[in-house]
Order: C-alpha cells, then sequence, then structure tokens
C-alpha cells in the first residue's frame, strides 16, 4: 500500500435535466500517522457520599504493535488453564444487532476494533446503535483518578479505516455496489491487524454474519498466500465467524460463561434471496381481479366468519336476482382474509362441492 498516493481526487460527470454536463470532484486525503488506532479512556473520579462517576478523556492513539499488545485484555482459558488473547475486529451488522453481547458485563469479547466504515453506516442505519457504540468506546481502558489501579476488563479501539493509507482498496478491487465497498474496507482492516500481529500470539476475529463476507475474506486470504502448504489453517491472518459460532467457541472455553440466549437471530446474506416457505398463495394482481369481475369467472363479497370455527367463513355473493351464501373452508381457501374483508372468489368445480359436507364429517369423526 506505500505506492499509493497520499491525496487522492476522484471526479464523476453527469447530465442534467436541461441537458448540461457538471463534473463532481471529490478529494480523499490519507494518512500514514495513524498508527494502530485510537482509544478514548476514561477516569473513575469520587464525589461525595461515595458515588464514582466516569469521566471520559482524550483519544489516545496507538503508535505500534507493541502499544496495541500492551493494552488488549487476556482472557483466561479454563479447558487449556492459560490465557488467550483475542482481537475482534466487528462488521456493521454486529453492531446493529448484537450489542448485547459486546457489552455484556461478563466482558466475553474483551478486545474490540471498531473501523470508522463500520461506525458511519451504524450511524446511517440506527442512530441509538450509534450511541450504544459511542458509549462502548468510552468505556475502555479505565483507570482511578490517581493514575493507579487495575485498568477495565474492556479494550475498545477505533480505527480511522477511511484516512489510513495501510487499508485503501486499489482502484481495481473498488466494489459496484456501496454495501459491498463497505465489506471490503472491512475485510481489509481484519488482514491488516492479522498482518501486524504476526507471530505475537494474538488470534485476530473477523466477527461479522454476513456469509458472503465470510466467504470472501477466507477467499482473499487464499489469493494472497502464494506458496501453500498442506496445513493451511495455520497460515490464515484471522479467522471469520459469526457471531452464534465465537460465542459458542468462548462458552467451551469457560464453562462459567453463559450468552447465547444474547445473541440476536439474525443472518445477512447480501446479493442473495433468502428462500422462505410461503404457506398462503399469493394474492392476485388489482387488475386481474378486475377483469375476473367482470368477467364473471371471479365473485365479490364480504368475508363474513363463522362463530367458534376459525377455519371456516362465507361470503354472500349475487346470482343473478338472487343472493347466494359461499362456504370457504380451510385456511389456504381463506388465504389470510378476515371478516368483513372485500375478497374475489373462484368457485372450486362441482365435484369439490358435493364433498365438502362429506369430508367435514369424516373429519370430526375422526377427531372424536
Amino acid at each position: 500500500m506505500s505506492s499509493l498516493s497520499l491525496w487522492s481526487p476522484r471526479s464523476h460527470y453527469r447530465q442534467t435535466r436541461k441537458g448540461k454536463i457538471l463534473q463532481s470532484t471529490s478529494e480523499l486525503y490519507l494518512r500514514d500517522d495513524l498508527g494502530m488506532g485510537y482509544t478514548i479512556p476514561s477516569q473513575t473520579s469520587a464525589k461525595r457520599n461515595n458515588v464514582s462517576i466516569q469521566i471520559s478523556g482524550s483519544a489516545q492513539k496507538i503508535n505500534d504493535v507493541q502499544d496495541l499488545i500492551s493494552l488488549l485484555v487476556p482472557t483466561y482459558c479454563s479447558s487449556s488453564r492459560e490465557e488467550k488473547i483475542r482481537l475482534v475486529v466487528v462488521d456493521t451488522n454486529v453492531l446493529l444487532h448484537n450489542l448485547d453481547v459486546l457489552e455484556h458485563p461478563s466482558c466475553a469479547i474483551s478486545n474490540i476494533v471498531i473501523p470508522q466504515t463500520a461506525l458511519l453506516e451504524c450511524r446511517h442505519r440506527s442512530f441509538s446503535a450509534y450511541n450504544r457504540t459511542m458509549d462502548l468506546l468510552r468505556s475502555s481502558v479505565a483507570k482511578d483518578s490517581d493514575g493507579t489501579g487495575s485498568s477495565n476488563k474492556r479494550c475498545v479501539i477505533f480505527f480511522p479505516d477511511c484516512h489510513h493509507i495501510a487499508t485503501q482498496l486499489p482502484p481495481s478491487q473498488e466494489k459496484k455496489t456501496v454495501n459491498d465497498d463497505n465489506d471490503a474496507r472491512i475485510r481489509q482492516v481484519a488482514m491488516f491487524f492479522g498482518e501486524s500481529l504476526v507471530g505475537s500470539g494474538v488470534e485476530v476475529t473477523l466477527l461479522t454474519d454476513d456469509k458472503n463476507c465470510r466467504a470472501l475474506a477466507l477467499k482473499d486470504q487464499r489469493l494472497s498466500q502464494e506458496n501453500e502448504e498442506e496445513d493451511e489453517t495455520t497460515k490464515l491472518l484471522f479467522m471469520s465467524n459469526t457471531v452464534r459460532e465465537h460465542i459458542s467457541i468462548l462458552e467451551k472455553e469457560n464453562g462459567d460463561l453463559s450468552l447465547s440466549d444474547f445473541v440476536a437471530q439474525f443472518s445477512s446474506a447480501s446479493g442473495e434471496e433468502v428462500e422462505r416457505m410461503q404457506y398462503y398463495p399469493a394474492h392476485l394482481p388489482l387488475q386481474e381481479l378486475s377483469l375476473g369481475v367482470k368477467s364473471g369467472k371471479f365473485y365479490q363479497g364480504y368475508v363474513r366468519a363463522v362463530t367458534g370455527q376459525y377455519d371456516k367463513c362465507y361470503v354472500t355473493v349475487k346470482q343473478g336476482e338472487e343472493r347466494v351464501a359461499v362456504n370457504i373452508i380451510g385456511l389456504s381457501d381463506m388465504n389470510r382474509s378476515v371478516d368483513g374483508d372485500l375478497v374475489a372468489i373462484e368457485l372450486h368445480p362441482v365435484s369439490q362441492w358435493l364433498g365438502a359436507n362429506e369430508k367435514e364429517e369424516e373429519n370430526t369423526h375422526k377427531s372424536s
């Protein structure tokens, strides 16, 4: 990334309604002195009546890897009886849906990196989640007012990837959509920390519920490895897990943890349609319904419920000068209609008319 310029202007043209061509230019200034990110330390100061409050200080820069390792909080693994240091880079969907896990008082996820891209996207989509994330940033590296005492159990780092020269995407790797571009930037942050912490004993994990993002993270690492050996998993710079997978790993290492109930039931599949089971047939378009009513194929009327039976109703329709009540039996034929709805119905074949009462009697005999 050292070949990139610290000043990169980008221009694009657009045409107005009157036919004029306008040129829009945006300038991005990159920096090579941002280090490994920033922390917002808070200090505990005592007030009267023994009431303590937290006071946030100014942002402190993490100069190099040694400063970063000195700030990271190790966690004790009861299964292997040793301490491990994990650094988690969070995606936007984690900030939006799983802040309860990050904020948990147990501090199971003790070392968190919040990229600027994820923070800006979180602010754009949910301002309440953004405020909670800012409170999470202020909760790290707390010390007593006299400068002594133990540090906090959590270390939260803000990483300005939008202006950091080491995490910029080359023009050839820029994505077509904004969402894909943001995901690529967050993966680049995880790659940066993975390359910086090689051989230090710190495990770097990209935490995301996006299936495509996890697959692309693995693909990017494979492409960056020129000489692959048989044991490829040991050469990964960082792991990519869902929140539930990461929590299950922590619970296996520490039996006292119980965080599975705090994980949100959320999955993101960007670019893919999620298959859902359809329980009812789709409603017809309004134009097709109007043509069917005029041609006599459909009959129009109001739904009237039958007392004590949730799966049966009737619709009174006109047949010439007479009014006929048409029974509708079964949730599938009711198709989500409720009492008082104006609906259009299509009659079943005559063979099903004659057998409706008989089938209903058989069902009542079977249930009794």
